[in-house]
């Protein structure tokens, strides 16, 4: 707290002197007179208390909850925890100020995938524009490959498939070896 008004601007109290005071911003008062009075060479005891400001609770939201760091105080966070499956979109957190909360929420959205990565000499299925949360595509590769890896990818909840994209291998076989034998025809 500190002295209010005018009061602020003296540099001595004669006896009879009453001054005010007032809680910080993001604090408000908690009772009790805001006045003392110098008397014989001595103040009243102020009785003024001051607590942090609390915001209160700052709503609920769809598909997630708040998680409020440390609390609900004047200087707190409010943040959004978004449910398995969704993702924040837009916005940020929040702070509680003098006059309550400020700042704009992020929305706890499904996640969409864009078309998943090309794979050489591959193609996928089903072949779309936007992919929903745990969607799954499956890769194939041109004839004479061979799919190395991962055959199934799904749309995870940060919007990438998962796991890696599979490589298509050219299958090639070299001359057969064959101990104490020769190559008698073939293409």
């Amino acid at each position: 707290m500190d002295l209010k008004d005018s009061d602020i601007f003296l540099t001595s109290f004669p006896d009879g002197t009453t001054v005010r005071f007032a809680c910080n911003i993001g604090y408000v008062s908690a009772g009790r007179s805001p006045s003392v009075t110098c008397t014989a060479g001595s103040w009243s005891p102020l009785g003024l208390k001051c607590q942090r400001y609390n915001c209160g609770l700052a709503g609920e939201v769809e598909n997630g909850q708040i998680e409020y760091r440390p609390g609900t105080e004047f200087g707190d966070k409010a943040v959004l925890i978004c449910n398995i499956g969704h993702i924040p979109i837009g916005g940020g957190e929040l702070t509680c100020r003098s006059h309550g909360w400020v700042g704009r929420f992020p929305v706890c959205e499904v996640p969409y995938c864009q078309s998943p990565p090309v794979v050489q000499d591959g193609s996928f299925s089903p072949n779309k524009e936007l992919y929903e949360y745990n969607e799954v595509i499956q890769y194939t590769c041109k004839k004479d490959y061979t799919l190395v890896g991962s055959r199934q990818l799904h749309c995870s909840d940060d919007g990438t498939f998962k796991p890696e994209p599979p490589k298509c291998i050219k299958v090639e076989c070299g001359d057969p070896e064959i101990p104490f034998g020769q190559w008698s025809n073939g293409a």
